[in-house]
């Protein structure tokens, strides 16, 4: 099995919810978002999937997201979700996993909010 990694990034703010008895002060990251993508069939190119594209999907799933405070932003714009590095991870993954092509599985998204500081996401299958 091949397996492909790209890693992106965007800036954006935000401030867990229910943190400690409130929510956190809003400040901002360089998120950085690995995105790993697995199959077992190369095209004639001998490429497993196109970067470019990959990059496409996730420019477009991340764009409402860039400089914004995602607290503001659906999905994280209630109350019911907070937007830590493991729910945005989930939702690149959730945004993600109907675009890339059927010859191939979204393995995982990793995020990190901070040097040193990730979160990974793996889908069920």
């Amino acid at each position: 099995m091949y397996e492909l990694t790209i890693k992106r990034s965007f800036v954006a703010k935000h401030g867990l919810r229910h943190y400690r008895g409130g929510t956190e002060p809003i400040h901002e990251h360089d998120w950085h978002v690995w995105i790993t993508i697995a199959g077992n069939t190369l095209d004639q190119s001998g490429c497993l999937i196109d970067f470019a594209d990959l990059n496409a999907w996730f420019e477009q799933s991340v764009a409402g997201w860039k400089d914004k405070v995602l607290n503001d932003v659906p999905p994280f714009d209630n109350d019911m979700s907070s937007p830590s590095a493991e729910n945005v991870a989930k939702v690149i993954y959730d945004m993600l996993a109907g675009v890339v092509p059927k010859t191939t599985v979204l393995r995982q998204i990793e995020v990190e909010e901070e040097p040193g500081c990730r979160a990974t996401y793996r889908g069920m299958s």
